[in-house]
């Protein structure tokens, strides 16, 4: 048998000739003749190609023990491997670079996998999930197809060294899980059509890490699945959705940028967070969408740009006394509720034709802007009140009615037997070319009493007006000016 000739790469390996003194030459031999060595990393090479076909990495081997898969594409171009089924060896690692993707194509990723995004993107085509260990090196990016939901329900966290950020740009994203503790300290993005699902993590842990997080305008983050949901974090909610299921948000200080649209169709989901402005020239406003109930709980919100419901119901807990900030407008609209739930405090106003309930014994004291059923319509409205307790306008408040007809005007109507302390001024405006002459009733009491007196009242340019007090309501008396009134 002819003695095989020794690579000069193993002589390196060993000083030369010192390999065939050491293990003698049959062993030297022998590791010839098993081939190279394999290599530490394995690039993917191929695009929207299998994970798993040798022919589509260097070398021509899917990663395996001991090895590194590195899928990265270039500016421009993506690089996406397509992943089916679990791998029969698991490699160390699985870098995911910028540029390139891997995606869940026909399977689940069982949890042995460890993933390291360093910039690339992590996706699903359908509903398949991760159950691996996620590691964030920088910026990183997840997402799903359209209509299907990407589940990370293993631990993120940052990579040993690094500060890792998850932004979700496309589709549905899922994080969270009772023996879940996320650790990544970078932040979160949410970008606009994206939606982050957020589900209860282990012993109340906050599943989003640490880290700002940030809802661009058009994303949405949902919460409350499978249990209550912690989040620490600081959230800036630009022109995006906050999204409730049945059970509760505990824990944020959130900034909003414009608007945030608290959005719930379920029975009851509850936020206990601190609302307030942006910053000083970014006034934030809560607006109410979908037909469930949310629940407010924070005493110490400061935001000031109003507030609107409209649809559903807005309540504010059993605790949430002085909860609404003491400026901006609460416009109702038709069909929605503001309720507060017996709950005293005091708001900027009242606005729109839905319904505001004070419960039983609520005393609700407007501040700034004061009453103005209606918006901005041509059309008369109706604001309702229900429940007991009282509204007080207070002395700087400036309440609003626009008027067409003594049949035909904005009005504000008590249901139940709540009481009424009437201050500050009120302005009349038009609702046409020229008003009725006649008597208008402004508040519509039904079985409670209205008291005090306006400061001051504004007519239109040719009228004057009065407002008195007459069988519990309270009501306008607009003339022409010149008109002389009989006393008989």
């Amino acid at each position: 048998m002819k003695t095989p000739t020794v690579p000069r790469r193993l002589f390196a390996l060993a000083g030369q000739d010192g390999v065939s003194r050491r293990l003698g030459l049959a062993a030297v031999a022998a590791w010839a003749l098993a081939g190279p060595t394999r290599a530490a990393e394995r690039t993917f090479t191929a695009n929207n190609a299998d994970f798993h076909t040798p022919a589509n990495w260097s070398d021509s081997a899917v990663p395996g023990v001991g090895d590194t898969g590195i899928i990265a594409g270039v500016e421009g171009t993506t690089r996406t491997a397509r992943f089916r089924s679990n791998l029969p060896a698991t490699p160390d690692a699985i870098r995911i670079q910028p540029y390139g993707v891997l995606q869940l194509y026909d399977a689940h990723m069982a949890n042995e996998h460890n993933l390291v995004v360093e910039g690339g993107r992590f996706s699903t085509r359908y509903n398949y999930n991760s159950f691996s260990t996620v590691s964030l090196c920088s910026t990183s990016y997840f997402s799903s197809a359209s209509g299907y939901t990407l589940g990370l329900y293993g631990v993120v966290k940052d990579a040993v060294g690094s500060k890792g950020t998850m932004i979700v740009d496309a589709g549905n994203v899922a994080v969270g899980g009772t023996s879940v503790t996320n650790a990544y300290s970078g932040g979160t993005q949410i970008g606009s059509g994206a939606k982050l699902n957020v589900y209860k993590g282990a012993n109340g842990s906050s599943v989003l890490g640490s880290g700002p997080i940030e809802l661009l305008p058009g994303g949405t983050l949902s919460f409350g699945y499978n249990g209550d949901v912690f989040i620490t974090n600081e959230i800036v909610i630009s022109g995006a959705r906050l999204q409730g299921a049945n059970n509760d948000l505990y824990g944020p200080n959130i900034r909003v940028n414009g608007y945030a649209d608290l959005n719930t169709d379920k029975a009851m989901a509850e936020c206990d967070a601190v609302f307030r402005d942006y910053d000083a020239t970014h006034p934030g406003r809560l607006i109410k969408t979908g037909s469930g109930t949310w629940r407010v709980k924070s005493v110490s919100s400061t935001y000031s740009g109003g507030t609107r419901v409209q649809s559903g119901t807005l309540v504010l807990a059993s605790s949430a006394t002085g909860s609404m900030p003491d400026t901006g407008m609460i416009q109702t609209d038709t069909g929605a509720t503001m309720d507060f739930n017996g709950q005293s405090d005091t708001i900027g106003g009242l606005s729109g034709d839905g319904t505001n309930s004070l419960g039983s014994g609520a005393a609700i004291v407007i501040c700034a802007e004061g009453v103005a059923p209606g918006t901005n319509g041509t059309n008369a409205a109706t604001l309702t009140l229900t429940g007991s307790g009282r509204l007080t306008l207070g002395a700087a408040a400036e309440s609003v009615f626009r008027v067409r007809s003594t049949s035909d005007h904005d009005q504000v109507r008590f249901t139940d037997a709540a009481n009424l302390t009437l201050d500050g001024e009120v302005r009349i405006e038009t609702l046409g070319a020229r008003p009725e002459a006649g008597e208008y009733v402004l508040f519509d009491l039904a079985s409670g009493a209205a008291d005090g007196a306006f400061l001051g009242i504004t007519t239109p340019n040719g009228w004057n007006g009065s407002v008195i007090i007459r069988d519990g309501d309270v009501i306008l008396r607009l003339l022409p000016n010149g008109t002389v009134i009989m006393l008989r």
